[in-house]
């Protein structure tokens, strides 16, 4: 018990009034004290309930997260633009998805004998050299939409583990890109039919 208590001390509430007129230290005040050698802020101090009060709070916070709108440069794993079109997988051809298993991939077992499949299909189909346009960006290849490039020939199979690259000449330099990424410029039928297999696979999300 003490009778002289600094004044911020008592506005804090640590302290409360005896009968006999002097300041004592309440359960709150000790608490006070306490905070920091138990490495928590209220030692002591009771935790309170759940009551109806919590129960709206956490309801309407739950409420705002669900509904705010997502911020520039946050992944956004839901529907960002419900009304934006879905790029959808093109119908399935049976007269394409015949030649490839019975010409590409047949008696095929596995991922190897898939990817040995593939290059020797293009590489028998394509005729090397040729134009080429890019179609589309890939973060593997330095190439622009709407590029024009000459295509050599197929990459080596053992680089084509993952997906089927071709050698090109791009600003004086050699270098491989997926064939997905390009269509050919004027092709005669047996490429065009060859490349376009290819792009079928994949845009079917087929893999090896």
């Amino acid at each position: 018990m003490v009778s002289r208590v600094p004044q911020e001390r008592r506005a804090r509430g640590l302290y409360s009034l005896s009968l006999k007129g002097k300041f004592c230290e309440n359960e709150l005040g000790l608490a006070w004290l306490m905070r920091g050698r138990m490495g928590s802020d209220w030692v002591g101090q009771q935790q309170q309930p759940y009551t109806l009060l919590n129960r709206e709070t956490a309801s309407r916070r739950r409420w705002q997260i669900r509904n705010r709108s997502p911020r520039a440069g946050w992944p956004c794993f839901g529907s960002a633009n419900p009304g934006s079109k879905v790029v959808k997988r093109p119908k399935k051809d049976p007269v394409r998805e015949d030649r490839i298993h019975n010409e590409a991939i047949a008696d095929a077992n596995g991922p190897e004998e898939q990817v040995m499949g593939w290059h020797c299909y293009l590489d028998d189909k394509i005729r090397f050299p040729f134009q080429a346009k890019c179609i589309t960006a890939e973060i593997v290849s330095p190439l622009r939409k709407g590029e024009t490039v000459a295509v050599q020939r197929m990459a080596p199979e053992d680089a084509c583990s993952a997906d089927m690259l071709v050698l090109i000449r791009w600003q004086g330099r050699r270098m491989t890109v997926p064939l997905s990424q390009l269509v050919a410029v004027d092709p005669d039928d047996s490429t065009a039919e060859a490349i376009a297999d290819w792009h079928y696979w994949v845009n079917q999300g087929y893999s090896f």
